[in-house]
Parts: structure tokens; C-alpha cells; sequence
């Protein structure tokens, strides 16, 4: 027998990802965000965006596929789909872990939005994104 610890935010995140999209399309989002990481590790990130944006319609719970797709949107230069889902993994999900905040900013400093990045960066290294590489990042960036 199997105990789950329900404190476990991954595992709830799990169970309620299930609970909201059935199993199915948990299994088919999987599937389809593993097929976008491959695309991605090929260097394909408009593909891949495209690829992380259906797997979210079978799985619109889970704000991974959101930042996968807002990342691979970004390094392929369509930035105002990028812009579209940081915001939306920002501030509709709020993980609260800084990862978006932080490819967000980095994108917008490329786009010489250099007060908007400077927030995100900002905002990245309050979260303790990537410990003192987000501070030397910020730091190099905005001061």
C-alpha cells in the first residue's frame, strides 16, 4: 500500500491536475510536452512553443507548459507571445518561484525595457531564483 503525503505541493499539484483534466489528458499532455522538449533541445522553439500550447489545452492546470511555451516563444523571437504567457504564469499561477520573473526580465533587457526588466530581475532574486548567479545577473543588469 501506498501513502501519499498530501503536504506535498508537487504531489497535490498532481492530484488536482488529474482531478481537473481527467487522466487522459494529463497522459496526452505529457506526452505532447515531452515531444516539445525534444523540439526545444533541437533548437526548434517555435515548434516547440506550439507544442507546449496544445499540450496546455489537454492540461491547463499545470503553469510549466506556460513558461516552457512563454521561453521557447522567446528565444524564437516571437516576444509579444512570450510576453503573453510570463504574464500569464506571473500573475495568473503564481508559482512564486522566480523562474518566470527572471527570463521575463532577461527578454525584456533584449527588448531595451531595461525598467520593466529590472523589476522582474528584481522580483527573480527576492524569490531566490538561482541563488547568487539571479543576484550576479541582476547586479550586472540593472546597477
Amino acid at each position: 500500500r501506498i501513502k501519499f503525503n498530501l503536504e506535498n505541493d508537487q504531489l497535490t499539484n498532481v492530484f488536482e491536475s488529474i482531478l481537473k483534466s481527467g487522466s487522459s489528458n494529463v497522459v496526452l499532455s505529457v506526452e505532447l510536452s515531452l515531444k516539445g522538449d525534444e523540439l526545444f533541445n533541437e533548437k526548434k522553439y517555435l515548434e516547440s512553443a506550439r507544442i507546449y500550447e496544445l499540450a496546455s489545452d489537454f492540461d491547463p492546470t499545470d503553469y510549466v507548459l506556460y513558461e516552457n511555451a512563454a521561453i521557447a516563444y522567446n528565444l524564437g523571437g516571437d516576444y509579444e507571445k512570450a510576453k503573453l504567457y510570463f504574464n500569464k504564469v506571473i500573475n495568473d499561477f503564481k508559482p512564486m518561484n522566480g523562474k518566470s520573473e527572471f527570463y521575463y526580465g532577461i527578454m525584456l533587457i533584449k527588448l531595451e525595457d531595461k525598467e520593466g526588466g529590472c523589476e522582474n530581475l528584481r522580483k527573480a532574486v527576492e524569490l531566490n531564483f538561482s541563488g547568487q548567479g539571479g543576484v550576479d545577473v541582476y547586479n550586472y543588469q540593472c546597477n
